[in-house]
């Protein structure tokens, strides 16, 4: 059988058992933040997929709320100098999401920004797997967002929508988009925490995202050393985590 991740999400989507990940050694991950009483609060993660355009899960969305992105994140408690924050200018779900059958899958979401994100060593965009493509059967994966350590026991933000990243040929690829759990809880046998396979929605994405960013400045590539891992521990407190697992991606089609 598949398994879920050896550290993985609680039933709202948090990483469980996570050690605190190297300041941005995940430069594409983005928190997605909701206005309320007064001050921002994270709800969901989501990756920078162009630099006005980010993809996250579509059972984020909540009509009624005002939303904004953070790129540049790190600890969500201060403000470290990186982050670059835009208001959302528009949100389009996947067509054939259904918030009362999330196992039906096309749990995919994309927002667009009001402005372009400028790209440094805090700020890059994902990769997107190739279109079609299937990783084999446990092949190991990272998930990240701003949840548990091994040593906290508070409850942190959620982190549905956040990406799973997964070496390919040397280079991270985000093949996942953190989606649902076992109604059993975190870490539970053959009940595995699923992702929206993102190759099976490259079209989708593509026809929805125009192609209208100006030329990037050249930066450096986030790329996989061999024997070496991103995730580091750290003394910052609510910074972003990072946990290593295997994985069961959901195979819905577009």
């Amino acid at each position: 059988p598949r398994r879920g991740l050896t550290a993985s999400l609680c039933p709202q989507g948090r990483v469980v058992g996570g050690t605190e990940a190297r300041s941005h050694a995940w430069p594409y991950q983005v928190s997605l933040q909701y206005y309320s009483g007064g001050g921002w609060y994270h709800t969901c993660g989501g990756s920078l997929i162009q630099r006005n355009w980010v993809m996250t899960a579509a059972h984020c969305v909540n009509n009624n709320l005002n939303y904004r992105v953070v790129a540049g994140e790190h600890n969500l408690n201060a403000n470290e100098g990186s982050e670059q924050i835009f208001s959302v200018s528009k949100i389009i779900v996947h067509p054939y999401w259904n918030s009362n059958n999330v196992a039906a899958g096309y749990d995919i979401a994309l927002f667009r920004l009001n402005g372009y994100a400028s790209l440094n060593g805090a700020v890059q965009l994902a990769v997107l797997p190739q279109e079609g493509t299937i990783l084999p059967n446990n092949y190991p994966c990272y998930i990240t967002g701003w949840g548990l350590t091994r040593s906290e026991c508070r409850a942190p933000p959620g982190d549905s929508g956040g990406p799973l990243h997964c070496a390919v040929n040397g280079q991270y690829q985000v093949h996942g988009v953190t989606s649902f759990v076992s109604s059993q809880g975190c870490n539970v046998l053959r009940k595995p925490t699923v992702f929206t396979r993102v190759s099976a929605y490259v079209s989708w994405i593509n026809s929805v995202r125009p192609g209208d960013n100006p030329p990037a400045p050249a930066c450096p590539d986030h790329r996989f050393t061999p024997g070496t891992g991103p995730a580091a521990r750290s003394q910052r407190p609510r910074g972003l985590l990072s946990a290593r697992g295997r994985v069961l991606l959901n195979e819905t089609p577009a």
